[in-house]
């Protein structure tokens, strides 16, 4: 009888370990725009400015989230429907990611006339944010380039691709510098 009664308790605590864990790795699943929205008994306030006039195949904007206590800024990149699989995607990257994003496509811009020199089967350089934005290049054996923002994680689909790096940088820059003109417009008040 106690030999059943401590086996018992021993699926209990197992069970109640492995919801606990599952309920972890879910949470880590989340973005950061769906981490700051999903607070539960908090006013959310969603501030949309216009969408900025860039010359590229997609819609971006600038997306202000806050609550009493915190704010934070978005930047958001719509690439409308995947001719790869016919997907919507897009992605909301958070001011601190884009920064990040930014740095990281710069490092990658220094590092490819060295990837080119190996003449590779095929290369590819990247670098992901935690919420899956990736921002990369491949170089193929005949030194073709192609760069791309992978706005969601793992999703081919989801990729778009720059003839150059100047062209996917400028987008990123203008998106950093409309949140920084924002910021400081607040900051004035």
């Amino acid at each position: 009888m106690k030999k059943l009664a401590l086996l018992a308790i021993l699926l209990v605590s197992i069970s109640c370990k492995t919801k606990i864990e599952t309920k972890t790795e879910a949470e880590n699943d989340k973005t950061k725009m769906e981490t700051f929205t999903s607070q539960k008994g908090v006013m959310i306030k969603y501030i949309f400015q216009e969408s900025i006039e860039l010359d590229y195949l997609t819609t971006t904007q600038i997306i202000k989230v806050e609550t009493y206590n915190m704010e934070s800024y978005f930047f958001v990149i719509d690439m409308g429907w995947s001719s790869y699989d016919g997907k919507h995607y897009s992605a909301s990257i958070e001011y601190t990611d884009l920064c990040e994003i930014i740095v990281a496509l710069n490092t990658q811009k220094s590092e490819i006339e060295f990837d080119k020199k190996n003449n590779p089967y095929i290369t590819r350089n990247e670098f992901i944010t935690v919420d899956g934005v990736t921002v990369g290049y491949e170089v193929s054996t005949k030194n073709e380039i192609v760069w791309y923002i992978g706005l969601e994680r793992n999703k081919y689909g989801s990729r778009m691709k720059f003839d150059d790096a100047d062209t996917l940088g400028k987008m990123l820059m203008d998106g950093r510098r409309k949140i920084e003109e924002l910021k400081n417009k607040q900051s004035e008040y």
